[in-house]
C-alpha cells in the first residue's frame, strides 16, 4: 500500500500482547503495550508487577519494516514503512497506534469495534420533527411523536396530516375521542375531531347546537323554539322539552272549534263583577263592589275620596302577550266621578279593556307622524292639507277661527325602552304664531314661528318616564288671552318620527335640568303672557347668571301683575337606603322680594326665602311616586296693579330629580 493511502501512520515495536485486569489494575502484570518513541519510531513499554502502571518506553530496537518479528499487528490498519520505521496505516475511522480508537468525529457507541461516522459527520437532515442520534453505533434521526420515516417527514402509524400543514396529528384510531354518542370522529381536516350528529355541538357532542334544546334533560337534543315558525297570535314553548306552538296570553280556540287562536281578553274580571274579586284593593284606596250599578251590567270599582293623594290603587297583575304575536295593544276604559259626598267614591271604573288595536302605533312609531295619509289623528281647527312640507308634501295646519278659540291635533306615538330617546318634527306658521306640544297632558314644548314660508327642523328630548309608553300626542295653538277677535293665526307641522339623539341624556330625571341647551329641544314649558298686549318681563335661558356650565333660567317681572311660569316634566327618582324621593335646585334673586314659588304636581307652593347669593333648596316628593311622571316648575308673581314698575329677577340652575336623606322614604 502506498502512503497515498494512509490515513494515519503509527510506529510500533511489537505486536500487543492482549491479557485481561483485574478490577483494580491499570494493566495486566508483564503486559507489553506499544508506545512512540522520541524522533520517531514505536517502542515497548511493560506493565509492572502490581499492574499499576506501564514502564518506561523501551525505544532501543523500533521495527524498521513491515516484515520483522516485531513488526506492528494493525487493528484497523495495515503495516506501513515512513520516515524509516514500520508503523500503522489506519483506515478511515480509526486511529491509535495499532488503529484500534475511533477517529474525532466517528464512534464505537454499540461496542462492536467498528467505529461509524457519529451525527457531526453524518450530515443528516432530520427537518422539524427529529434529531440526530448515534447512541446505536450509527447515526440516524429520532424522531418526534408521530413522525417516522429517513428523515421524520412522515407520519407514523395512528398519526396523519390530511391538511398537508406538515405537521402530524393523531388519527381517529389514536385519538380515541369520546363523541357522547351523538356523532363520530373524523380527522379529514387535519385534527381528529367529533363531528357531531343534527343537534349537536361542542368538543364532545354533548350540548345542544343553535336552534336546539334540551330542557327536559333528557339528553337528547330537538329543534328549540328559534326553529319553529308558528300561526298568527301564536307563541312557541320548548320548556318541556318538545317544541310546540301555543295560543299567546289573552289568546285561544276559537269557541266555533275552528283552528287558529282568537283573542279572548287579557284583563281578569273587566267588568268588577266577581265575588270575590280578583283585583288588590292598596291600602284605603277604595272597593270593588260586584253588585253596584255599572254600565250595561252591575259591578264598578271605586276609589275613595283621598286615594288620588295617598296614591293607592286598585290594581291586578296579567300576564300580556308580545308585540309579535298580539300585535299594538290598546288600554280603554269607563269612569265616572263626581265631587264625593261623605261615603261616596271619588271616582267609579267599568269596563277595563286590554285589547289588539292595529291603529295604535307599532314601538319607535309616530302614527301618520308624515299626514300623507289620513288615519291617526283627531282634528278640531285643524286639517291634512297638501303644499306644507316638503316637495309639495302633505302636512298639518293648525288653523283656530279667533283668538279665544285653539286649534288642536291629537295622535299617538309608541316610544321604545331603547333606542329613540327624541321627538323630532319639523315646524312653521305665521310670524310670532305659537304652539304647544305635549304627551299625555305633560307640556313638552312651545314654539313660535319664524314667518316667511320658513320650516324649521327641531328634535325634543324626552323625559325617561315614557320610555315604554304609547302617551297621547297633543299638538296645539293656544286661546290668547284678551278680547276675542278673528286675528288670523295658523300653524304647521310635517314629518312627526321618533329618533335617537345622542345629545338627550338616557338616564336624566330631568330633561335639561342645567338648561345648556339653546334650541326649542330646551326641555321646557316657559309661558310669560303679555298684559294688553304690553310686555311685562323676560323668561329665558341666559349666560348672565349661571350655577353650573354656561346657562341658567331667567325670570324678570317689570310689573307686579306680570306672571311667569317654567315647567317641565320629571321623573321622580326611587328612594335608596333611606332616603326619598326629592327635587334640589340652585336659585338667587335680584331685586327687594320673593316672586318665586316651586311648582309640584297640581299645587303650588309657598314662596322661597329671599336671597341674593346662589342657594340651594331641596323640595321632598311623596315616595309613593317613584318612578311615576311628575309636573315640576316655578310660578314667579309679585301680585298688584300693572301700571308699577318695578325689576325682580331670580336665576335658577342645575335641577335635579334624585333622593335625599331629609326626605321620608316610605
Amino acid at each position: 500500500m502506498t502512503p497515498s493511502h494512509l490515513l494515519s501512520l503509527v510506529l510500533l515495536s511489537f505486536t500487543l500482547i492482549a491479557a485481561g485486569c483485574a478490577e483494580d489494575q491499570t494493566c495486566t502484570p508483564g503486559e507489553q503495550s506499544a508506545c512512540a518513541c522520541p524522533g520517531g519510531g514505536v517502542g515497548a513499554q511493560t506493565c509492572s508487577g502490581d499492574g499499576s502502571r506501564f514502564g518506561e518506553c523501551d525505544c532501543s530496537a523500533p521495527p524498521r519494516t513491515c516484515t520483522e518479528e516485531n513488526a506492528p499487528a494493525c487493528v484497523h490498519g495495515v503495516c506501513a514503512v515512513s520516515g524509516g520505521f514500520a508503523g500503522c496505516a489506519c483506515e478511515d475511522g480509526y486511529t491509535g497506534v495499532l488503529c484500534e480508537s475511533c477517529a474525532t468525529g466517528y464512534q464505537d457507541n454499540d461496542g462492536d469495534s467498528i467505529c461509524q461516522p457519529g451525527c457531526a459527520l453524518a450530515g443528516l437532515d432530520c427537518g422539524a420533527h427529529g434529531s440526530c442520534t448515534d447512541t446505536s453505533g450509527t447515526a440516524v434521526c429520532a424522531c418526534a411523536e408521530g413522525y417516522t420515516g429517513a428523515d421524520c417527514r412522515s407520519c407514523a402509524a395512528g398519526f396523519q396530516d390530511h391538511d398537508g400543514d406538515g405537521t402530524c396529528m393523531p388519527d381517529c384510531s389514536t385519538a380515541a375521542l369520546d363523541c357522547s354518542g351523538h356523532g363520530g370522529c373524523d380527522d379529514s381536516s387535519g385534527t381528529s375531531v367529533c363531528a357531531c350528529t343534527q343537534g349537536y355541538a361542542g368538543p364532545t357532542c354533548s350540548a345542544c347546537a343553535d336552534g336546539y334544546q334540551d330542557h327536559d334533560g333528557n339528553g337528547s337534543c330537538t329543534p328549540a323554539c328559534d326553529a319553529i315558525a308558528c300561526d298568527e297570535h301564536q307563541l312557541c314553548d320548548d320548556s318541556t322539552g318538545t317544541a310546540r306552538c301555543e295560543c299567546a296570553p289573552g289568546f285561544g280556540a276559537p269557541e266555533d272549534g275552528g283552528a287558529g287562536c282568537e283573542f279572548q281578553g287579557i284583563v281578569q274580571d273587566p267588568t268588577f263583577t266577581s265575588d270575590p274579586p280578583v283585583w288588590t284593593v292598596s291600602a284605603d284606596a277604595g272597593w270593588v263592589d260586584p253588585g253596584a250599578p255599572g254600565l250595561g251590567e252591575p259591578g264598578s270599582a271605586n276609589l275613595a275620596p283621598d286615594a288620588a293623594c295617598s296614591h293607592d290603587r286598585i290594581e291586578q297583575e296579567m300576564e300580556v302577550p308580545p308585540l309579535s304575536a298580539s300585535g299594538p295593544l290598546r288600554l280603554s276604559w269607563s269612569a265616572t266621578g263626581d265631587c264625593p259626598s261623605a261615603g261616596d267614591p271619588a271616582m267609579a271604573f267599568d269596563d277595563v279593556w286590554i285589547a289588539p288595536d292595529p291603529s295604535c302605533p307599532n314601538p319607535g312609531e309616530v302614527s301618520n307622524g308624515d299626514f300623507e295619509g289620513t288615519s291617526g289623528w283627531v282634528l278640531s281647527s285643524a286639517s291634512i292639507q297638501p303644499n306644507i312640507g316638503a316637495n309639495g308634501s302633505h302636512g298639518l295646519v293648525l288653523e283656530p277661527p279667533a283668538s279665544c278659540d285653539q286649534a288642536v291635533a291629537t295622535g299617538s306615538l309608541s316610544i321604545p325602552t331603547t333606542g329613540a330617546n327624541a321627538l323630532q318634527l319639523r315646524y312653521g306658521g305665521l310670524a310670532g304664531n305659537e304652539a304647544d306640544i305635549s304627551l299625555a297632558d305633560w307640556k313638552l314644548a312651545h314654539l313660535v314661528a319664524r314667518g316667511g314660508g320658513v320650516m324649521e327642523t327641531v328634535t325634543l328630548c324626552l323625559p325617561t318616564v315614557f320610555k315604554g309608553a304609547a302617551p297621547r300626542l297633543e299638538l296645539k295653538v293656544p286661546v290668547m288671552p284678551g278680547i276675542c277677535n278673528s286675528i288670523p293665526r295658523r300653524f304647521y307641522f310635517d314629518d312627526l318620527a321618533l329618533v335617537n339623539d345622542p345629545t338627550c341624556s338616557a338616564d336624566d330625571n330631568v330633561v335639561n335640568g342645567s338648561f345648556e341647551r339653546t334650541d326649542p329641544a330646551l326641555g321646557w314649558y316657559l309661558s310669560l303672557p303679555p298684559v294688553s298686549g304690553s310686555s311685562v318681563g323676560v323668561l329665558e335661558t341666559t349666560t348672565s347668571e349661571a350655577k353650573v356650565g354656561a346657562r341658567s333660567l331667567h325670570m324678570k317681572l317689570l310689573t307686579p301683575c306680570a306672571h311667569a311660569t317654567a315647567s317641565t316634566v320629571i321623573t321622580v327618582a326611587t328612594p335608596q337606603n333611606g332616603a326619598g324621593p326629592a327635587v334640589k335646585y340652585w336659585y338667587r334673586m335680584q331685586g327687594t322680594q320673593s316672586p318665586l314659588k316651586p311648582i309640584i304636581g297640581s299645587l303650588t307652593f309657598a314662596k322661597v326665602p329671599f336671597t341674593t347669593t346662589w342657594t340651594a333648596r331641596t323640595e321632598c316628593l311623596a315616595p309613593s311616586m317613584a318612578g311615576m311622571p311628575l309636573e315640576f316648575g316655578f310660578d314667579a308673581m309679585v301680585g298688584g296693579g300693572c301700571a308699577l314698575s318695578i325689576s325682580e329677577e331670580v336665576f335658577i340652575d342645575d335641577i335635579q330629580s334624585t333622593t335625599d336623606a331629609s326626605c321620608p322614604a316610605q
